[in-house]
């Protein structure tokens, strides 16, 4: 009797040990810097609330986050993005860090926190497919290259 109290008490500790399962995550395109550290504690289903300083609202592109809610509250908020002129990357470039309960976006300019923004919402996409926490991780990203289109014109 004590030998099967051990061994299920054995087999018990070794699943609540256990660590949680880590997704596999893909970002295209490849961000210039992605470091993941383990698991946050935040499933997809967890972004309940969203916040801003400047009260500026999510931008088009967003409707994945649809469900969530602005706050007031910065410590309520799963989500805190901000524009900031003054971070030292190039235009529409931003900074992600998606810590244990909290993910911050910090971006260069508009353009920058749609970006940001798609990022994030790959990373839910594959967290949900594989049930699995979203990633702690930090990201750094932004363009390589200008681009700039020449409109080309042909005579009639």
């Amino acid at each position: 009797m004590k030998i099967k109290y051990f061994a299920l008490l054995f087999i018990g500790f070794t699943f609540s040990c256990a660590p949680e399962k880590q997704g596999a995550f893909k970002i295209l395109p490849q961000p210039q810097q992605w470091e993941i550290s383990g698991n946050s504690q935040l499933k997809t289903a967890d972004l309940k609330y969203h916040f801003n300083a400047d009260g500026i609202s999510l931008p088009p592109g967003s409707d994945f986050l649809s469900e969530a809610k602005a706050t007031d509250d910065r410590n309520q908020a799963q989500l805190v993005y901000a524009i900031d002129t003054e971070l030292d990357l190039k235009a529409e470039g931003y900074l992600m860090d998606i810590g244990t309960d909290q993910i911050q976006i910090t971006a260069k300019d508009q353009a920058g926190l749609i970006y940001g923004l798609a990022t994030l919402e790959q990373l839910m996409e594959d967290a949900a497919e594989q049930n699995v926490y979203l990633p702690k991780c930090q990201i750094k990203d932004f363009p390589l290259l200008s681009c700039h289109s020449l409109g080309h014109q042909t005579p009639s």
